[in-house]
């Protein structure tokens, strides 16, 4: 068995909100549909490689977080629609690798934490090329994926096929894309 977590009470919360990765032993794996929703007090939020998914609304309304930090090896495979809707979001801080962040499917706009202009972070360096390669086996880019991203000037895509909708949308620092193969769609 396996865990979900919400907040027991909103008014209580730390600045941090940090998810615990086991409870009583046992993983915990989803954040709650508005688990920590309208969690004003909160600036920062660490989510664990426990989590599988991130419900609708988990941190909808949460306007003071200005970074979200996602765990080494971590097994995210679904955000829920607006679960990052906080406008204020200034860095997304991702250890793991650009295949990872593309195999993560993002419900809407609004539950990719990017989406604002927030800066993104890979292992700790800044993102400023976004380079995808044949032998990366990406051949999808899902919706939202890099929406409103901030500080990427060069986007290179090889060997991929799809691109979904609003993928690099609202990314007012891309100046250059380069497309080695065909994209279908």
């Amino acid at each position: 068995g396996t865990y979900s977590v919400k907040a027991a009470s909103i008014s209580n919360m730390p600045n941090i909100i940090g998810i615990p990765e086991t409870y009583n032993g046992k993983p915990v794996t989803v954040i709650e549909k508005n688990g920590f929703a309208y969690c004003t007090r909160a600036n920062s939020i660490s989510i664990p490689r426990s989590i599988v998914r991130i419900e609708d609304s988990a941190f909808d309304g949460c306007n003071n977080i200005i970074s979200v930090y996602f765990a080494n090896d971590n097994q995210l495979t679904y955000i829920g629609q607006n679960a990052f809707s906080g406008r204020n979001i200034k860095g997304v801080y991702y250890y793991g690798s650009i295949k990872d962040w593309c195999m993560i499917r993002f419900a809407s706009s609004y539950s990719n934490p990017l989406w604002n202009g927030a800066y993104f972070y890979i292992n700790n360096e800044s993102v400023s090329e976004i380079t995808i390669t044949k032998d990366m086996n990406i051949t999808a880019i899902g919706n939202y994926v890099f929406i409103g991203v901030n500080g990427v000037h060069t986007v290179s895509l090889s060997g991929v096929r799809t691109v979904g909708d609003f993928a690099f949308y609202n990314n007012d620092s891309l100046t250059t894309l380069k497309i080695e193969d065909s994209v279908s769609s």
